[in-house]
């Protein structure tokens, strides 16, 4: 099968540096993913839900980069009006999708997979569109935990609403990637379509308010590692050409990314690579559970 199913704010935690990113998620990730249910774990993990916070801290999925990178998008913004008004203002992208609801989705699946590929032009990886769902059953929670810098996990239990997965699938056992080997530069490669995969869902389908990226897995492993976008945080890239955000061609081997990029793409996607399992909790409801390795 295919990929997984689907007061006071805290201030925003700092975004990881590169390095402390490749240290989290990185190498682990050889970046295809089949997500099979030896994912699901079962109900005596139930037991998570019956706090928000382990040590009573409170947790946000946010980071500070997003702040900064918001003002910069209003400024562009601003700069794009006042040159050609709305009337001259190019596309938000080159790709236009024509179907509705969920085909909208699968639209950009099948865009995205054209477009990252290896040096012959083949997919690097398959890309599958559906609602968030475990073999075909609702998810009704996702559950992010992160330990924070006094050593305490803090859970943020967030009911699920709209949100589209996505499966990015090699051409090997558990969708791993048979060509090539695991490396960082693969991880950016296949985060950055991630990044282009929630960007146009949240730009052509208003109604959905999280995406989930399931990443493929090194050959001879299980699928773990997964994106989670959520809306709020990427609403400042929706008002401004993608061309400003990234090349509007994608390089043509994960090597080829030019630092300013790579880095661009670190600090966006870093933060919300997270390792996933699915449980219920004892009232039978399922969950995606998400948990993180450093401290947010």
């Amino acid at each position: 099968m295919r990929p997984g199913n689907q007061s006071s704010e805290p201030e925003r935690p700092v975004a990881p540096t590169p390095d402390e990113a490749r240290s989290a998620a990185g190498v682990a990730v050889g970046v295809g993913d089949e997500h099979a249910t030896s994912a699901v774990e079962d109900g005596s993990m139930s037991s998570v839900l019956t706090h928000k916070s382990k040590q009573g801290g409170k947790f946000r999925v946010a980071y500070a980069i997003l702040g900064t990178l918001a003002t910069l998008a209003v400024v562009a913004f601003a700069i794009l009006l006042v040159r050609g008004g709305p009337a001259d203002a190019p596309l938000w992208s080159t790709f236009q999708p024509t179907a509705e609801g969920l085909g909208t989705a699968e639209e950009v699946a099948a865009f995205v997979e054209s477009r990252y590929v290896f040096e012959d032009g083949t997919p690097m990886v398959s890309v599958s569109a559906d609602w968030l769902t475990l073999q075909d059953a609702p998810i009704e929670y996702v559950s992010i935990e992160r330990p924070d810098s006094n050593g305490r996990t803090d859970e943020l239990l967030l009911p699920v609403t709209s949100t589209v997965k996505f499966g990015l699938c090699g051409d090997g056992e558990q969708c791993s990637i048979t060509r090539g080997a695991a490396s960082p530069e693969r991880l950016r490669y296949l985060s950055r379509a991630s990044l282009e995969l929630a960007l146009h869902t949240f730009q052509y389908m208003p109604e959905v308010e999280s995406v989930v990226a399931y990443l493929p897995p090194p050959v001879g492993t299980q699928p773990t590692w997964a994106l989670f976008f959520q809306r709020d945080d990427f609403a400042w890239a929706l008002d401004v050409p993608l061309s400003e955000l990234m090349a509007l061609t994608p390089p043509q081997s994960p090597a080829l990314i030019v630092p300013a990029e790579a880095t661009l793409i670190d600090e966006l996607t870093t933060p919300i690579q997270f390792r996933y399992s699915f449980y219920e909790t004892n009232l039978d409801e399922t969950v995606l559970g998400l948990s993180s390795d450093t401290p947010g």
